[in-house]
């Protein structure tokens, strides 16, 4: 009777047949050095040439099958399969080759490894899994369930499929990256339950976005630009919508809200609404709570007071500019018979300045102006001033028309201490 020899790694049952009573050399070779293998042994396979099956001749002989632990060696340059029994067997199974390799049984999908990459691969009935990458259940109750499900060639966490997290933290840490594959207006990558279309997108390469009912509402592109209501920023924060959907609006407890947009004209609005009837009747700044400025409803200022900006000129000499975007009063102290030129008024609208003129030691300078047309009280081309050494005039100009044409006169003369 021929020897009978067990079902999943070939050992030799000799109890029975033709090694009954003389098996003692059958048990080293045939049972004692194949369970060794079974247990730590290592095959190595290299699979430069090709896919390479697992050998499983002989029941009762050594085979690459049997081993616990296959080394993938070789420089294939592209993928390549290792494929082994399509029964019950755990290998842990290493890379060392330059390419991936998936190991897998025959006719199945099998398991993915890197160059580098190792794993403890099982049977699981139908394919060969990553047992610490395959399905993981938690305890199925209604305060304690988790079910996270990986994909067993990749080992990403599988989008199409669902995933529940409900402990005291609801967290999903991991030490390496979760792909949830690609959003679109339809099909967000990361959504809530029972919501399909609002969520986080990733529209192209280098942007993040948020859609609400499958409409795009925020929007990071590759340059670090945010747009609300707005697919293509082109500044740092680029809001874009209506008078009423771009504005920014800052509501506190009270019954105040003040809103900053642009309108359809290009303009910046500041408003305030006061919770009456009259909406936006008033646009207050304020430093540290007290008001400074209102803006009210029929557009006149209210401040607070108000500070003159003062330049001291210095020395005139023979000609001296007055820059009118510089200060709306100046002091000089005129050391030549001098020029006045008046430069940069508002333009279009008017400008107002005053000028106060200190004579140096020498009497009788004179005084010119230039930068427009003057006019003097009566029609004078020119006025009577103080001409003594060290006297103080006052003078004040006022242009309604860019600085086309000046009005000017000398309000205070020979001021004294």
């Amino acid at each position: 009777m021929a020897t009978n020899y067990t079902n999943l790694l070939g050992f030799a049952l000799p109890t029975t047949g033709e090694l009954a009573g003389t098996w003692g050399q059958v048990v080293n070779d045939s049972i004692t050095e194949l369970v060794e293998d079974s247990i730590a042994g290592t095959a190595t396979v290299n699979v430069t040439s090709g896919d390479v099956t697992l050998t499983t001749t002989g029941s009762g002989a050594a085979n690459e099958a049997r081993c616990a632990i296959i080394r993938i060696t070789g420089t294939p340059g592209t993928a390549r399969n290792v494929i082994a029994p399509s029964q019950s067997k755990e290998y842990i199974v290493i890379n060392q080759s330059d390419s991936n390799v998936t190991f897998k049984g025959t006719a199945t999908s099998g398991h993915l490894l890197k160059p580098g990459e190792s794993n403890t691969l099982v049977w699981d009935g139908s394919d060969y899994i990553d047992v610490e990458q395959g399905d993981v259940a938690g305890p199925a109750s209604a305060t304690d369930n988790a079910v996270v499900r990986f994909d067993g060639t990749s080992g990403k966490l599988i989008q199409n499929s669902a995933v529940t997290i409900a402990d005291t933290t609801g967290d999903i840490e991991t030490s390496g990256k979760i792909s949830v594959g690609d959003g679109s207006a339809s099909l967000p990558s990361i959504t809530n339950t029972g919501d399909t279309n609002t969520g986080i997108y990733f529209p192209a390469d280098n942007q993040v976005g948020i859609a609400t009912n499958g409409t795009l509402a925020v929007l990071t592109d590759a340059s670090g630009n945010v747009g609300i209501g707005n697919a293509s920023p082109g500044v740092r924060l680029d809001i874009k919508g209506s008078s009423t959907s771009s504005q920014i609006r800052f509501a506190g407890s009270g019954s105040v809200i003040n809103r900053l947009y642009g309108d359809d004209d290009g303009s910046v609005i500041l408003s305030a609404d006061t919770g009456n009837a009259a909406a936006n009747s008033y646009m207050a700044f304020q430093v540290d709570g007290t008001t400074d400025l209102t803006i009210t409803s029929e557009g006149y200022t209210q401040p607070v007071a108000y500070a003159d900006t003062v330049v001291a000129l210095g020395n005139t000499g023979t000609a001296i500019n007055i820059t009118l975007t510089t200060a709306n009063v100046f002091t000089a102290t005129l050391t030549g018979n001098c020029t006045f030129t008046l430069a940069a008024p508002i333009n279009p609208g008017s400008s107002s300045f005053t000028l106060i003129l200190t004579n140096d030691g020498t009497a009788g300078r004179t005084v010119a102006w230039a930068g427009g047309t003057f006019l003097f009280p009566g029609g004078a081309s020119s006025l009577s001033r103080t001409t003594t050494a060290n006297a103080t005039d006052i003078w004040a100009f006022f242009t309604p028309n860019g600085g086309t044409t000046w009005y000017g006169n000398i309000v205070m003369k020979d001021v004294k201490a």
